[in-house]
């Protein structure tokens, strides 16, 4: 791969990573599902599978749409910034691994809260041109349950908006 062509990758995952960031910010479903390869997976470390494929994960961001959508600025009460940034890039296949800090704003305290820091790493697949996520895992290395609460995710989502238990690959599909 030239120099190049490898600037060329590295750019399209990194723009890949901020406009997952950016659709997740303005609730914006269809940007978020356009970041997926249509089979894609997303995961915790312990194989659990949060969502699988476009159904499962466009549903996903249109749910967050009704629970998150702002009254007034058309953007989340939740804000995920990324950080270090690191790809490697083999042919048609990429890791990007990355760390997100996720805010909440605390409606209580009337000021933003720290909700949870954790690393993703997503194996992209190259399609056409471009970039997709085709399998993304994410480990959660610190999360606030306070403000989970608050905000309603993790553990305190209310039962209809839960995705059905998945099995892990290990436990057959």
């Amino acid at each position: 791969m030239t120099n190049l062509a490898y600037l060329a990758d590295r750019l399209a995952i990194e723009d890949v990573v901020l406009r997952y960031a950016w659709a997740s910010d303005t609730l914006d479903a269809d940007l978020y599902l356009s970041v997926f390869a249509a089979d894609a997976r997303i995961t915790l470390p312990n194989g659990t599978i949060l969502a699988a494929g476009h159904d499962q994960i466009g549903a996903t961001a249109r749910t967050n749409q009704i629970r998150f959508l702002a009254p007034a600025g058309g953007l989340s009460v939740m804000r995920h910034l990324v950080a270090n940034l690191a790809v490697d890039i083999t042919g048609d296949a990429a890791v990007a691994r990355y760390c997100v800090t996720t805010l909440g704003f605390d409606t209580q305290a009337a000021k933003p809260e720290i909700v949870s820091l954790a690393r993703y790493v997503d194996r992209l697949a190259r399609h056409g041109a471009g970039w997709l996520i085709a399998e993304r895992t994410m480990h959660y290395d610190w999360g606030n349950d306070a403000m989970a609460r608050q905000l309603a995710i993790g553990p305190h989502t209310p039962p209809q908006y839960r995705p059905a238990p998945r099995p892990s690959p290990e436990q057959g599909q």
